[in-house]
């Protein structure tokens, strides 16, 4: 049913339009009396999945589940299923980021199914926005995207000369204590040239001060210190390296995964293996 759901309580030739102006219904389910019902369509707008406690019989009879307590943004991802339990207590709905909600308090509140749920998840697809609505970021400068490794596009930001002054970042707030995980995806397309400079890719920290980052350093100054690094400040201020002169290779993806501990041991996982 592209344009609208339908129901009828009578018989088969008594049907009724009940849900109008849908972009499209990919997916309906309905409790074993028919009184909740639940209508998806695979796109990011604030009415893909819509929801009824009083059998639906009228437009106005529908709601909205988008902003519910425990989903996440609409504009951030798309439903590509759903179902509800006989009684209508439970429910499932499922997302194309590879994530499912359930519910058992009639759709009032859901939960995200994975062990564990991130802070923050930023796709770069096409947007700054968080998956999980909890940092907003701003763009200083030109940003661009372009084609990813993972999803449909990945965020792309260029300062140059490579470990120049950046003009062009992104910035939002964000607390991550002394113990986290952060995991993404990195591609250099150059690297500095310029002996003793840095491009950073990731910080954590305060305008003035970096506590954890995560970039390229040059320096021809030593024996092989030039390379990818992984570094924190500890509590004495001393610049502790997690990981350092890790070799990369221009336009080449990256799978970076820090476990950062404070100052217990830390780990820095590279294309799933640990460096």
């Amino acid at each position: 049913m592209s344009q609208g759901n339908f129901n009828s309580s009578v018989s088969t030739s008594s049907w009724v339009s009940s849900l109008t102006g849908r972009v499209s219904t990919t997916t309906v389910a309905m409790s074993a009396n028919a009184q909740y019902q639940l209508a998806l369509s695979q796109s990011s707008i604030s009415t893909s999945v819509m929801f009824t406690s009083t059998l639906g019989t009228s437009p106005s009879a529908w709601s909205t589940l988008s902003g519910a307590t425990g989903l996440p943004n609409y504009s951030t991802i798309s439903y590509t299923t759903g179902a509800i339990s006989g009684t209508g207590q439970y429910g499932v709905l499922g997302t194309n980021t590879g994530n499912l909600y359930t519910t058992s308090t009639f759709g009032q509140s859901w939960a995200n199914t994975a062990s564990t749920v991130p802070y923050s998840y930023f796709r770069f697809d096409n947007s700054l926005a968080d998956v999980q609505g909890n940092t907003t970021l701003t763009a200083t400068g030109t940003i661009g995207y372009v084609t990813g490794n993972v999803g449909t596009h990945a965020l792309s930001i260029s300062n140059t000369p490579a470990g120049s002054v950046s003009t062009k970042y992104v910035r939002g707030p964000i607390t991550i204590g002394n113990r986290c995980t952060i995991a993404c995806w990195i591609n250099f397309v150059t690297l500095p040239t310029t002996d003793a400079t840095v491009s950073t890719v990731i910080a954590f920290g305060t305008s003035s001060q970096n506590l954890l980052w995560i970039s390229y350093y040059k320096d021809e100054s030593g024996p092989g210190y030039t390379g990818f690094y992984v570094s924190y400040m500890d509590s004495t201020n001393t610049n502790i390296s997690i990981l350092g002169r890790y070799t990369v290779t221009t336009n080449t993806w990256y799978n970076i995964r820090v476990v950062f501990q404070g100052n217990s041991i830390s780990y820095v996982y590279i294309n799933n293996a640990l460096s």
